[in-house]
């Protein structure tokens, strides 16, 4: 059996984006490389020859060489990587944004690890805007800033919604609605692969820890406003919620609550010692 990777974080970072980057790295030293985008087909590149392959599954021994990578784009269509992939014993690069079910691979496979992407800063943001079509957009550097100030590093919507943040606001309101405190408290303690939350409900995400490991996570808000949002849903007194959060989280086995717990104890030291 082979071993893998999944590609995951904030929606709208450019996950999908490093898979190609794989994909013209592999395909220009001629390293067979199967990239999986729908759930029957396939580009494959082997012997030096680009290939759309409709994936049987009792071809795959034959079609895809033991030693090959598999690239596979959870993002659309594709919901998980195929079984037949992971039977198959090659290397598997997912990517895919936390959600339940899209890596339900990692929960039958332990030699699965994660790499959690970095939100854009607003430099990137910024520079990024000459790569747009200027001719039909309104969004300046300087709303690029204050988007990213306030609504986080999901270059997606940086580029959707800065020229107009109402629209923006509808999004999060809109996906407010739909989330409870049960599931924002279940959601800060996830792992990236059973985080239950509305499809548009990303306000809420997979983060890196640090950039020293990138396998390990927190899961929060990708801006401090998000974030108050987010604790108002738990509790309308932002005091209340921080307590409660704190105490969920700080006996938690894993490195991110706990560090989420660190974070909420410098701010409430004095509230948390003689609660």
């Amino acid at each position: 059996m082979g071993f893998g990777l999944i590609t995951t974080g904030l929606p709208g970072i450019g996950k999908t984006l490093f898979l190609f980057l794989i994909w013209h790295l592999r395909r220009a030293e001629n390293f067979p490389t199967l990239f999986m985008v729908h759930p029957d087909s396939a580009l494959l590149w082997k012997d030096s020859r680009l290939m759309l392959s409709q994936v049987v599954p009792e071809d795959v021994p034959a079609m895809i060489p033991s030693e090959a990578w598999c690239l596979v784009d959870s993002n659309r269509s594709l919901i998980d990587v195929p079984e037949f992939l992971t039977a198959r014993g090659c290397f598997i690069i997912q990517a895919a944004s936390p959600r339940e079910p899209r890596m339900e691979w990692k929960k039958k496979h332990t030699n699965v690890d994660y790499l959690v992407m970095k939100p854009w800063s607003a430099e990137e943001l910024v520079s990024g805007l000459q790569l747009q079509d200027i001719s039909r957009t309104k969004t300046t550097a300087d709303s690029l800033v204050k988007f990213r100030d306030r609504s986080g590093g999901s270059a997606l919507d940086a580029y959707r919604y800065a020229s107009d943040m109402s629209l923006c606001e509808a999004v999060i309101s809109g996906a407010a609605r739909r989330i409870n405190g049960d599931m924002v408290e279940r959601a800060f303690t996830s792992s990236p692969s059973s985080l239950k939350l509305p499809t548009d409900g990303h306000k809420l995400s997979v983060f890196p820890l640090s950039d020293r490991d990138r396998q390990k996570y927190l899961i929060t808000s990708p801006s401090e406003c998000l974030y108050e949002r987010v604790l108002s849903i738990i509790n309308k007194d932002r005091e209340v919620a921080s307590l409660r959060l704190y105490n969920l989280c700080v006996g938690w086995p894993t490195p991110g609550p706990r560090a989420l717990a660190a974070r909420i104890f410098k701010r409430y030291h004095d509230q948390i010692k003689h609660s």
